[in-house]
């Protein structure tokens, strides 16, 4: 199994032919001018080519591996073909349309440090499919000989030009540059001797096992090999590589007992060494080129023996060749038979029994299989890829009335972007939505897509998921499945997608959950945070040792209301918005799991971007018990989830340039996970700050926070630069915008006092303070309160930055009685005499926004029933009715008119 690989080396001395009709005198030039029966050509010498050109480092893989503009496209000279991308080109860089190839390979060249710009990406774009279009595609491309010599041509056209351009700036990138694995040529690796007692005990147990075919070698989930070689390499340190994987395979020799995960992946090492090489596409003559998959194929082979081959035989081929001195046969030769036959079942037949039914003589119910057949019909056997798309539209509900034209416009658009992404080739297509029904419900195509849109009921949960409108400023977002064979990058790259999804402003994104049944493992109690910051969080969990743990590589974090049981929802049910933890519906049981090790009850250090949530379990899932005590922490929860939004204050600071770059001095860590740090003067255990983000560096970054504490970040936000400096040592002109000063004049950091201090005393709000309070009985207490290093109450204190977590994190979101205090609650349950008694007191506090938040203490009322009826009669929006109705009774209170017995 010989291992080679290609390299391509970079022409630096390529020049051009000159202009068009002049006769080239460099006979180092890859192409020059020849006019022949009144028309011009471009002559070419094949070997003088650039196979690739240094500016092609400053480009990332992805960009450079463009599809090729295929016949259609070429041949089109009117919208949508080549020639008017070349034309929209020229007339965006004021260039002419004849001569124009130098001038164009020296613009290319200047702008390549900008071509992430939307316009210019895509003229770079055009330009790198053009570069990876092979020269036998050209339309008019002619092949002739002259003086004994074979020439290829091309005729002078504005497409010949625009070639030309791109493959002197980029080079051919239609020539294949690859890694072969594997040569046809090579001899064929037998099954090392101390594997083979150890495969022979595996294949015992497994006696079925079939080997993968062209077909199944792309099966979705465990029944193929793409979508587990894939999670296997994500795993792999460095990547996927053909040394990683041997070791992956020689691992398993070694040991004696296996899990399930081990066990799937014993199955598909066993089964890939089973199969032949011709299962793999893409081969490069005898050369098969370097894949994920292919890397796995022979690194099996290369531990476990190329099992495809019948043992026996090559024992007997190998033995005769050494005894005669003959040559091995090489690796295509008809000599190796097949282990296994494409009728074998990775699962044993049911074994008919052979009793006899009891008191029977005809069987009414005959065992029987009723395994769904794996053969694929149509253009189900040459499809590749299967994906999961979502089309996020800007176009939403404004008003109930206008419901049904805003949902034409959603279908129209829908429609026009499928009629676009359909005709990129002919094997692009959309799929059911459901694909248990894709045999029986037919793929759309291009040609399905008229210029009337689709009916929503034609399209929704046919080829769709449910449709549901945005509201306001939500956009639409639309689910769907396309069937492949390019790659879903390319796909999305094409520019006649990128031009209609421009013109609608929407946007074209492989979904986050690849899987048609999705289910909420949780939502998570605490703060709803903007979507840059759960985004961040979404690759945190899916890195996280737990989501690995159980094999978890999919997740969504969504925005949505609580709802706590299946159905249509009460209209007087209070809306409560929360974050719902998505995930495929195989993976919900373990995805609690993870979720509630990251987000327990009891409060850590370690919190993904520092945001404390509680896991609260989705008891609307049928799927999982639930329990009368699981329903009232439910509904308990959902409460406090309510009181903690409405508790929640948020303020902008525009003066920080990126609160998430990394400070480079001690601890060395970004800002947001400093400042998030920061515990309260007031209470050391208590964290200042609940949220700090920035969706933007150029934008104003938010901080959130308790009510409790807005007096305390009023006054610390404006001077976070000379607490950064003064305590840490930061050299804040880093990291904030010159305005900064704007908050911090008249202040300094004292460093003996640890607290930031006016520096004049002749404060005008001082002297005001001053004059007002000696008229007043609160001058001898001012005097008392506030000692000398105090100036005053003008001083500001700061807590302290525990980075550490040494000082405690309190519960923000707790179901005991805890947690009720924290709420001003106190509650003393007492389940076995079947009573609560809840004791309340109201004090209303207007926040920094100028609203009125409610605040409690725990003090016993002098008048429990007035008092109480007072509260519950302001608070009866806020609190769950069965709850109002309990408090009611036991303080006497009658739930219909008069006054009850106390």
């Amino acid at each position: 199994m010989a291992t080679t690989k290609h390299h391509i080396s970079v022409n630096t001395t390529m020049e051009p032919g000159g202009k068009i009709g002049d006769d080239s005198p460099n006979t180092n030039a890859w192409y020059r001018f020849q006019e022949k029966e009144g028309q011009k050509w471009v002559v070419l010498e094949g070997k003088l080519i650039p196979k690739r050109t240094a500016i092609l480092d400053s480009f990332s893989n992805k960009f450079k591996n463009q599809s090729p503009w295929n016949e259609e496209e070429l041949k089109q000279t009117g919208k949508g073909g080549v020639t008017d991308a070349i034309t929209e080109t020229l007339n965006s860089w004021k260039m002419n349309s004849v001569d124009f190839h130098l001038p164009l390979a020296d613009k290319l060249a200047q702008s390549k440090a900008s071509y992430q710009t939307k316009k210019l990406k895509l003229h770079y774009q055009k330009a790198m499919k053009m570069a990876n279009t092979a020269l036998t595609e050209i339309p008019g491309y002619k092949k002739y000989t002259e003086d004994g010599v074979t020439h290829e041509a091309l005729p002078m056209t504005i497409v010949t030009e625009f070639w030309l351009a791109a493959v002197y700036t980029f080079g051919a990138l239609y020539e294949p540059v690859f890694t072969s694995v594997y040569s046809r040529h090579g001899k064929a690796k037998m099954t090392p001797p101390e594997a083979k007692p150890w495969i022979t005990e595996f294949l015992a147990s497994f006696p079925d096992l079939a080997p993968f075919t062209k077909l199944t070698l792309f099966e979705e989930g465990a029944a193929g090999a793409h979508d587990l070689c894939n999670k296997v390499a994500r795993a792999m340190t460095g990547g996927s590589s053909l040394d990683n994987w041997k070791k992956t395979w020689q691992a398993f020799l070694l040991k004696k007992q296996f899990d399930d995960l081990e066990t799937t992946l014993l199955m598909l090492g066993i089964r890939l060494a089973s199969s032949p090489p011709d299962i793999h596409q893409g081969w490069i003559g005898e050369e098969l080129p370097a894949t994920i998959i292919t890397e796995a194929w022979v690194g099996a082979g290369e531990v476990f023996g190329e099992l495809w081959v019948q043992d026996t035989v090559m024992e007997e081929a190998d033995t005769a060749t050494e005894d005669s001195g003959e040559v091995t046969p090489s690796m295509s030769t008809p000599t190796k038979t097949l282990r296994f036959t494409e009728a074998s079942s990775i699962l044993k037949e049911p074994s008919v029994s052979k009793r006899k039914p009891i008191g029977f003589t005809q069987p009414y119910f005959r065992p029987r299989s009723n395994l769904k057949p794996k053969k694929k019909k149509g253009l189900f056997r040459t499809m590749v890829f299967k994906t999961y798309l979502e089309l996020s539209i800007p176009i939403s509900i404004q008003a109930v009335t206008e419901f049904g034209e805003t949902e034409e416009k959603v279908l129209a658009a829908l429609t026009s972007i499928w009629r676009t992404l359909t005709s990129i080739d002919q094997h692009t297509v959309i799929l059911s939505w459901h694909p248990k029904v894709e045999d029986t419900l037919r793929p759309l195509r291009s040609v399905d897509f008229t210029t009337k849109p689709q009916k929503k009921k034609a399209l929704n949960d046919r080829y769709i998921d449910m449709l549901q409108m945005g509201w306001f400023t939500a956009d639409t977002k639309i689910r769907f499945r396309v069937g492949h064979n390019q790659t879903i990058a390319s796909l999305l790259e094409d520019p006649n997608l990128v031009y209609i999804l421009d013109n609608y402003d929407a946007a074209l994104t492989k979904d986050k959950i690849q899987s048609t049944e999705t289910a909420i493992a949780v939502w998570l109690g605490g703060p709803i945070p903007a979507q840059a910051t759960l985004e961040a969080i979404e690759q945190t969990l899916l890195e996280s040792t737990e989501f690995k743990r159980y094999d978890i590589d999919q997740v969504e974090l969504l925005i949505k209301r609580i709802i706590l049981k299946p159905g249509k929802q009460r209209r007087e049910d209070k809306k409560v918005h929360a974050i719902h933890v998505v995930i495929p519906e195989d993976k919900k049981a373990q995805a609690r799991k993870a979720l509630k090790a990251i987000y327990p009850s009891r409060p850590h250090n370690n919190y993904p971007e520092g945001i404390q949530w509680r896991a609260i379990e989705n008891i609307a899932d049928r799927d999982f018990t639930v329990t009368e005590q699981s329903s009232i922490v439910a509904e308990r929860m959902k409460f406090k989830q309510s009181a903690f939004l409405q508790d929640l204050c948020t303020t902008e600071y525009k003066h920080l340039q990126n609160v998430n770059a990394e400070v480079d001095i001690e601890p060395y860590l970004p800002l947001s996970q400093i400042l998030m740090s920061l515990k309260s003067h007031g209470d050391p255990a208590k964290g200042l700050f609940v949220m700090v983000q920035q969706e933007y560096d150029d934008e104003p970054v938010t901080f959130s926070y308790m009510a409790e504490v807005s007096q305390e970040v009023a006054a610390i936000l404006p001077i976070l630069p000379l607490l950064l400096e003064g305590r840490l040592g930061m050299n804040v002109s880093q990291y904030f915008r010159s305005s900064y000063t704007i908050g911090t004049d008249g202040y300094k950091w004292d460093s003996t006092l640890d607290k930031v201090v006016p520096t004049v005393t002749d404060n005008y709000l001082e002297d005001i303070d001053r004059h007002w309070i000696q008229h007043t009985d609160d001058c001898t207490m001012r005097n008392k309160k506030y000692k000398e290093e105090d100036h005053g109450g003008y001083a500001i204190n700061v807590g302290a930055f525990d980075i550490d977590g040494t000082l405690g994190n309190p519960r923000i979101m707790e179901d005991g009685n805890e947690s009720l205090q924290t709420m001003g609650l106190n509650a003393s349950f007492h389940d076995t005499n079947g009573y609560m008694d809840i004791e309340v007191n109201e004090d209303t506090t207007p926040n920094t926004d100028g609203t009125e938040v409610s605040t409690f203490t725990t003090e016993t009322p002098v008048k429990a029933d007035e008092q109480l009826l007072d509260i519950l009669s302001k608070n009866q929006d806020t609190i769950p009715p069965e709850l109002m109705e309990y408090l009611k009774q036991k303080s006497g209170i009658p739930s219909q008119g008069g006054r009850g017995d106390q």
